[in-house]
């Protein structure tokens, strides 16, 4: 295997990681594997700061009951990976379930410890809505 593959097969392998974290409300790994400045944006365009990310999974308000991804494609520049993919999750927010569809961006940064996710935006697929383009 090539360094080149060798180091999308890692990027992928964290990307992976990140999932499940999410899956497990894995707390630990979340707090040692976010960036501090972390931001991630949700699908209606709210935004949270590391911090609140975790809290979501701390204070049991949010859980993540399937998360699985598709169309999963990485780009790399140097120290700095862009992975967009689709995502089908579903959840619960304060016990009210919570379904979607999004395409999402992870912006990673290789650190010497592995890949640390810096930002996360999710886009809701605007299937159904008129004038949007289908997934």
């Amino acid at each position: 295997m090539s360094s080149e593959l060798g180091n999308i097969q890692d990027l992928l392998d964290a990307e992976e990681q990140f999932l499940q974290a999410e899956r497990d409300r894995s707390i630990p790994f979340l707090e040692a594997r976010l960036t501090d400045d972390f931001v991630g944006i949700g699908p209606m365009g709210y935004w949270l700061g590391k911090q609140a990310w975790i809290e979501r999974y701390r204070s049991g308000d949010f859980t993540t009951i399937a998360l699985e991804s598709s169309d999963v494609q990485t780009r790399t520049y140097g120290s700095i990976a862009i992975v967009t993919s689709i995502l089908a999750s579903t959840g619960a927010f304060k016990g009210t379930e919570v379904r979607s569809k999004t395409r999402c961006t992870h912006v990673m940064v290789r650190h010497l410890n592995g890949w640390l996710l810096a930002h996360a935006q999710m886009s809701s697929i605007g299937d159904g809505v008129p004038g949007a383009p289908a997934g």
